[in-house]
């Protein structure tokens, strides 16, 4: 799954509403307990929009208690 940056996922115009917030949370919840061999989850240490907008860092909703059970895999 490409695109688990802060901004992106959840999508920046979300955070204004919660209800918003909890599908975008909910979806990519989905993503993870449907997958049934193995997942990848790949964010941009800092991405750049063309609208002119910068994320960084990691989707908060890695830091939710189901995505713990996440094993992290870096490239050193």
């Amino acid at each position: 799954m490409v695109g688990v940056t802060d901004g992106l996922l959840p999508f920046y115009r979300a955070e204004a509403d919660s209800r918003s917030l909890a599908e975008e949370q909910n979806l990519l919840y989905v993503a993870v307990t449907r997958s049934q061999y193995s997942l990848r989850l790949y964010h941009a240490p800092c991405f750049h929009a063309r609208s002119g907008k910068r994320f960084e860092g990691m989707s908060r909703f890695l830091n939710s208690s189901a995505l713990k059970l996440l094993t992290p895999i870096t490239n050193g």
